[in-house]
């Protein structure tokens, strides 16, 4: 049976999701947020805090004005898509070895950041976003991953990086089994067409100073 994650990641028509609904369901799902938060803290090496795993939610949720861009936040932190590895224990893949480097063992972990060609499109992203914000960001999985933004000594430009992390995300999902990372260019075209959409939703609701204090550094960059 088809779950209500089922159902929203398959959802072609995205304007049918709406935050509201997201959110009841992800209230309704304390005990895994739990188990969440204990295989992603071994993942990391580190203890997820509880506000941190608040923060990890409520970033989610808010990661953008394009719902494209909460479903990639919420199905990294859920780790949706399958690992080559899980795929393989269960008899659909008959090994489990990642398709880009063909040769570490495809975890969830190791598709969307270990491995050497993922690894090193997150490191020209991080590049990239320390240059627009003027401000060192070393590539972090708690960052980057699950963003968590407080974990940055400098807090400036964290709602236009948690976007920025989201977009980075949403592009190695849709190389999902490519033997080739996205680009750069890939990272900022996608990222343009996300201000343009901002960009007109800011101005519906009054609220262009808003969308210049976030995307003011970005815009400048490529101006």
């Amino acid at each position: 049976m088809s779950t209500y994650w089922d159902k929203c990641f398959q959802e072609k028509d995205l304007s049918k999701i709406n935050t509201p609904g997201l959110y009841r369901e992800l209230t309704k799902t304390n005990t895994s947020f739990q188990e969440l938060k204990k295989v992603w803290s071994i993942d990391l090496g580190s203890d997820i805090t509880e506000v941190e795993l608040d923060e990890v939610w409520m970033r989610a949720l808010t990661v953008s004005k394009d719902v494209t861009l909460t479903l990639t936040q919420l199905k990294t932190v859920r780790r949706y898509n399958r690992a080559l590895s899980k795929l393989q224990r269960v008899g659909l893949r008959p090994a489990g070895i990642c398709w880009k480097c063909s040769a570490e063992v495809g975890t969830y972990l190791h598709v969307v950041w270990d491995c050497v060609t993922t690894k090193s499109f997150w490191t020209e992203v991080c590049k990239m976003a320390s240059d627009i914000t003027r401000k060192q960001i070393e590539p972090d999985p708690a960052i980057c991953l699950l963003g968590i933004l407080s974990r940055l000594d400098n807090q400036s430009n964290s709602e236009w990086l948690a976007t920025a992390f989201a977009v980075t995300k949403m592009l190695i999902h849709c190389k999902w089994k490519d033997p080739s990372a996205p680009t750069v260019q890939d990272w900022f075209n996608a990222l343009a067409k996300i201000a343009k959409l901002e960009r007109v939703i800011y101005g519906n609701i009054d609220s262009v100073c808003n969308y210049d204090k976030i995307w003011g550094p970005f815009l400048s960059s490529i101006i």
